[in-house]
């Protein structure tokens, strides 16, 4: 009778076991690398300390330090392209030029642009810049007069506590070009793909040459041309106040 039930309850435990690991993956561990693999995270992650954080009281001071890697930008764009990666990689290394062993600090960076899309976007997100003037922090500056060269996107960064500031820029058609073989045709290829309007081999092959791209560039495989226009001070200063103290009068 012992045996019986022991018997019993190992074939209960192996069905639980068998039950268990044959569903396991249709509930992937969200937002974790079981659900997004490994490949992304290659491109690294970007420290940076929000000092509003603690002066609204989300969370204490020295708890305001907040970490991106590519990842999340994929969550808050929507997407991964080559603009949404170049945004993420190209502030990576300004950030790093501009502090090198510091923290980098959200309001302390001044972002130029000469145009808003993807890259720019993406940049500013993570320096938490805005055009608007909000609470002493205005450091997204859209500056027509940037005329980078057709087909080449340009960033630059600067560290306001101490005034160094870097030019990134990237090539962007040159690389859509080497990676695709014609950024034309990848163009029209996208466009007809986001639209719903490719055949399932059109969209397979956008996909493929897209996220192959990706997966370069986060793995190192395309550069970014970086130049210091200012070296700016060796000591920092305070950064700018808040402008907005007249509302309190």
């Amino acid at each position: 009778m012992k045996n019986l039930i022991y018997a019993s309850l190992i074939l209960l435990i192996v069905g639980l076991l068998f039950f268990t690991n044959s569903n396991s993956g249709d509930t992937p561990n969200e937002g974790g690398v079981e659900s997004w693999g490994t490949t992304y995270y290659k491109a690294g992650t970007i420290n940076i300390y929000d000092p509003r954080m603690g002066a609204y009281g989300t969370v204490d001071s020295d708890k305001a330090l907040m970490h991106f890697n590519l990842v999340d930008i994929a969550k808050v764009a929507g997407h991964l392209c080559g603009g949404t990666t170049s945004g993420f990689l190209m502030t990576k290394l300004a950030l790093e030029s501009l502090y090198g062993k510091d923290i980098p600090v959200r309001g302390d960076i001044r972002l130029s642009a000469d145009q808003k899309g993807d890259t720019q976007k993406v940049a500013a997100y993570i320096i938490g810049a805005s055009e608007e003037q909000h609470y002493g922090f205005q450091t997204w500056i859209t500056d027509a007069s940037m005329k980078p060269e057709k087909g080449d996107t340009l960033l630059i960064f600067e560290r306001i506590s101490t005034g160094k500031k870097v030019k990134l820029l990237w090539h962007k058609t040159k690389t859509i070009n080497e990676h695709t073989g014609d950024s034309n045709r990848f163009d029209k290829m996208k466009l007809k793909t986001i639209h719903g309007l490719a055949s399932d081999a059109e969209a397979k092959e956008f996909h493929g040459l897209l996220n192959s791209l990706v997966l370069k560039m986060a793995d190192g495989g395309v550069k970014y041309d970086l130049e210091v226009l200012n070296q700016g001070k060796s000591i920092p200063t305070a950064m700018e106040g808040c402008k907005c103290h007249d509302a309190l009068k």
